[in-house]
């Protein structure tokens, strides 16, 4: 924009457009990483090398924190593993999608989803020759 003699500050469109680029990219290291326990708002903003504020502001637009779409994708990777690997322990499911301990996951997963972790899983089909 700037080699162009734009400046974002004075032209809203362009403005929108960076802070929906900033936020894209933002939501994609969110989603590769979000297993990782340290991911915070800060370690996006450093990964994008802009600043903490100006990763709020890029999200600030959709009414949600970075810390609740970090939530929302720990939530998203536990009800897949917990539909497509029936037989892993709550608690491994947990800390593989980035939480610290059981009763925090038990916590988040019920506030967000509405009922408890083990209500994801689907059983084992039943074997015919029964």
């Amino acid at each position: 924009m700037v080699a162009y003699g734009l400046d974002a500050r004075s032209c809203d469109e362009l403005r929108t457009s960076l802070l929906e680029a900033r936020r894209a990219k933002a939501q994609l290291f969110i989603a590769l990483r979000c297993a990782d326990p340290d991911l915070n708002a800060r370690k996006v903003a450093d990964h994008l090398a802009i600043s903490l504020c100006s990763l709020h502001l890029a999200f600030e637009p959709t009414g949600i924190s970075v810390s609740a779409v970090i939530m929302k994708a720990r939530l998203t990777q536990a009800k897949q593993s917990l539909r497509h690997f029936p037989q892993r322990s709550v608690l491994d499911v947990a800390l593989d999608s980035g939480f610290n301990n059981l009763a925090t996951f038990y916590r988040a997963f019920g506030r967000q989803v509405g009922t408890p972790p083990g209500t994801h899983r689907v059983p084992p089909p039943k074997n015919r020759c029964d």
